[in-house]
């Protein structure tokens, strides 16, 4: 919801710099961190586990009239007349 402006529209722009940032951050955390074992270390180095999450993505979808349908798929769909 940060990235909704005042006029209510998704600044995509300004959500895939922040992206970009914390993905960067999350690879020098991985390249300087240390782990307990040699197999985590290398485990972490060779498929590079990173993610933000989905933090809100529900208060989006909805402020934007947007149903996630998981059950039946990962899609989205637009609401029409406030059926889902």
């Amino acid at each position: 919801m940060r990235f909704v402006g005042a006029d209510g529209e998704f600044d995509a722009e300004s959500f895939q710099r922040a992206v970009d940032i914390i993905i960067t951050a999350q690879e020098i955390l991985i390249d300087f961190s240390s782990y307990p074992t040699p197999a985590i270390e290398e485990n972490s180095h060779a498929y590079r586990p990173l993610g933000i999450g989905y933090a809100n993505l529900g208060a989006l979808l909805m402020s934007r009239g947007l149903a996630l349908r998981l059950w039946r798929g990962p899609r989205l769909r637009r609401r029409r007349n406030g059926a889902s």
